[in-house]
């Protein structure tokens, strides 16, 4: 992989008084994770300055000025940064910004930051500390305007000795310069090319016009400077020796007659629109729609290797940081923060950034972005914050990189996700044997499960549908409660079944199907039961509903997308007794249990009718060598999510997790109880976690939602129960307090309009 770093042009603008145009400039390479002072040092050493003792300042696109701390007030206006600190990673391609050299004397550069990005050990020999101009064109103006060394701005020049006054260093020079060679220089005087080479004495190679050209011995410092100052080097610019324009694409400074003069590793002569490219070892030429050559560099093994430690660990550290922080930041993300986020949008590279400054853009432009789902104060959604062991796990297993598939492609993942399965079975008092998988959440839980129930009630009415489909299958009934989570419906029509063929029981003024008002159920059947209303908590009748479908012949599944857990607790284990009697069970293991996103689980009483439903044989595969996890569900690749779940069990125990769901439930009375006490109306019992609150009319609730989640101290969505706009509240984290609840009941009574 090679390392890659943005191009940063400073153009001088004005200073002393005078404007400068065309504008003398310099081009740096400059890495994200150098700040705003060295930049500031680089463009001095670049622009000849010899007294530094001068206040600067830079001024950003978005009005931000970043200077030194200012101690006597010089600066006017609010400085809002110390350049010292503030990286260059907060520019984004294309970005212009202002830099300002000695307040008194105002040297102002416009600065504008490259759309391309280099590779500094090709185009500077070197990897540097600080950033490094490796282009430029202009005269640089001494930043007094001195003209020699004692210039007082009265006195006249002294007298100009001509070269009679140079020691012989070379015998070219002064008086000693042969005629030969000085037509020589005579010529190329007449036609001064457009770029100085940093190196000396430069080669000569022709262009297609047939004028002389200086062409660097390393061919990396071909870059042109546009004929337009403003306009950053990688959009264009002319050559000069040859009229025609510079076509930067696909890496490279191309002649108007077809003629490529410099791809980025090469040295080209141009000649008479034929091209000559001399790659370097390593070199791989591809060729575009134009034959024009291109590079394309293999990826560095040993020094992506070297530098993987200290990737690894920058990640770790900022991980460190935005969790340290994420219980005292705002919930919602401010506005400019999201603005900000956009920066992430650019075309894509053609040479790519360095590892470093991708995950340097991922946190100051990524990380502000984010809803502080993780801290303990967000109440939506039914989204549980993250254990640190779950985190810690999490990390580990992207480190194995393991695909879960099959045993033969890690074992241990094969291991921990069976032990995990078996663990979640029994916590939730299922019956032994049960089988299931890891999926992405609950409604592929869901729609696993039911694709199982679909092919085995069809199987029971003597039709093959893992063989033959749908078509010209029994129809089968599905029977679903009025309060059916959506994502129940969608997995009804992932399998076929529909969303809309459903026949929908009443339910009660919590949620729960009313078991008074069953149908009489013929031919292949399934009934869907509910473990946890969204809105509610409530779960549905269990012993009732599952003894009629018993009697009609119906397949029955629950979704206990949350609610699942809450037979891990004796306080609450009552709100789900029964529901062991299912045939099959979809949850979520990032919702109450707070493992990271996404992992949800599928369960199924019968192991054997799962693995009907979702085997994937072939001839290249293991053949019968114990579980094998792809085919317990419809995934075949997949991430070891089993590690992170045997990781929050192993760590929290039987009691650990029983003390997270009661203590969750503790803390949505704790909420329910404020928001009385402050005059608002609570729409359900609170029988677990959920607590819908109403603030008068929708206008109203609508309204305060808003500014709840404007003010930034937590975060509630908004549903509709009953017909009634409402507030929708969870609480589901580990780290959640009576603190958290306490303040955020205090910053709603704040948001809410007397």
């Amino acid at each position: 992989m090679t390392r890659t770093w943005p191009s940063i042009r400073a153009g001088l603008a004005e200073g002393h008084g005078e404007q400068y145009w065309p504008r003398p400039g310099r081009i740096f390479a400059a890495a994200r994770s150098h700040t705003f002072k060295q930049l500031a040092d680089a463009t001095g050493d670049a622009f000849a300055r010899w007294d530094r003792s001068h206040l600067q300042e830079f001024t950003l696109a978005d009005g931000r000025r970043l200077c030194d701390p200012d101690p006597d007030g010089q600066i006017e206006g609010e400085v809002t940064e110390d350049y010292r600190r503030v990286k260059l990673s907060r520019l984004h391609p294309g970005e212009q910004f202002g830099y300002v050299f000695d307040l008194g004397d105002d040297w102002a550069h416009l600065c504008t930051a490259g759309a391309r990005r280099i590779d500094p050990v090709e185009v500077l020999g070197i990897l540097p500390d600080t950033p490094l101009p490796y282009w430029g064109g202009g005269e640089i103006p001494d930043q007094y305007r001195r003209r020699w060394d004692d210039d007082d701005g009265e006195s006249p020049p002294p007298r100009n000795p001509g070269l009679a006054d140079l020691p012989p260093l070379r015998p070219h020079r002064g008086t000693r310069q042969p005629p030969a060679e000085a037509k020589i220089h005579g010529a190329v005087a007449r036609h001064p090319p457009a770029r100085q080479s940093p190196t000396w004495p430069p080669e000569r190679a022709p262009c297609c016009r047939g004028r002389p050209r200086r062409t660097p011995r390393s061919a990396h410092h071909l870059r042109a400077i546009p004929s337009d100052p403003n306009r950053h080097p990688d959009r264009g610019g002319s050559a000069r020796g040859c009229d025609r324009p510079i076509d930067h694409a696909a890496n490279s400074v191309r002649c108007g007659c077809a003629g490529v003069l410099a791809p980025r590793a090469s040295a080209t002569a141009c000649l008479g629109g034929r091209r000559r490219p001399v790659a370097r070892a390593g070199t791989v030429w591809g060729m575009t729609g134009q034959d024009s050559p291109v590079r394309y560099s293999a990826p560095d093994v040993g020094a992506v290797l070297a530098d993987r430690p200290a990737l690894l660990e920058d990640a770790c550290r900022r991980a460190l940081t935005y969790l340290g922080g994420v219980a005292e930041r705002r919930v919602a993300p401010a506005e400019e923060a999201v603005a900000a986020a956009g920066r992430l949008d650019f075309p894509l590279p053609g040479l790519g950034l360095a590892a470093a400054d991708v995950l340097s853009m991922l946190d100051e432009f990524g990380s502000p972005a984010t809803v502080a789902s993780a801290g303990p104060r967000y109440f939506g959604f039914v989204t549980g914050g993250a254990l640190p062991v779950a985190q810690a796990a999490a990390w580990l297993a992207a480190a194995w990189d393991q695909n879960a598939a099959l045993r033969v492609m890690s074992p241990a993942a094969a291991v921990l996700d069976a032990v995990a399965l078996r663990w979640v079975g029994e916590l939730a008092g299922l019956p032994a044997g049960t089988g299931g998988c890891f999926v992405t959440g609950a409604t592929m839980a869901n729609a696993t499960c039911l694709a199982a129930a679909r092919d085995a009630v069809l199987t029971r009415h003597g039709w093959d549908a893992t063989g033959q489909g749908l078509v010209g299958a029994p129809p089968v009934t599905v029977v679903v409660g009025a309060e059916v989570h959506t994502t129940v419906r969608k997995a009804l029509g992932l399998v076929g079944l529909g969303r809309d063929r459903a026949t929908v029981v009443p339910a009660d003024r919590e949620g729960r199907i009313d078991p008074r008002a069953l149908p009489a159920l013929s031919g292949p059947a399934l009934v869907c039961l509910q473990a946890g209303n969204v809105n509610s908590g409530a779960s549905d009748p269990f012993v009732p509903l599952i003894a009629w479908a018993r009697d009609q012949g119906a397949w029955v599944h629950v979704d206990g997308a949350f609610g699942l857990w809450a037979a891990a607790a004796p306080a609450t284990a009552g709100q789900v007794m029964g529901f062991a009697g299912a045939d099959s069970w979809a949850t979520d293991a990032h919702k109450w249990l707070n493992t990271t996103y996404d992992c949800g689980i599928a369960l199924v009483r019968d192991p054997a009718v799962l693995q009907a439903a979702m085997a994937a044989p072939a001839a290249y595969l293991p053949g019968d060598a114990g579980r094998e996890p792809m085919h317990f569900s419809p995934q075949s690749s997949q991430r070891a999510r089993g590690a992170e779940v045997w990781a929050v069990l192993a760590t929290l125990g039987r009691d650990g997790v029983a003390q997270l769901v009661d203590r969750t439930c503790r803390l949505a009375r704790r909420f329910a109880d404020g928001m009385r006490e402050a005059g608002y109306r609570v729409l359900n019992d609170v029988v677990l976690n959920q607590v819908v609150v109403d603030f008068g009319d929708p206008a109203r609730t609508g309204a305060v939602i808003a500014a709840i989640q404007q003010e930034g101290t937590c975060w509630c969505g908004p549903t509709t129960w009953h017909s009634r706009k409402a507030m929708r509240v969870s609480v589901s984290a580990w780290n959640t307090t009576e603190d958290d609840i306490d303040q955020s009941i205090a910053a709603i009574r704040t948001c809410t309009p007397r």
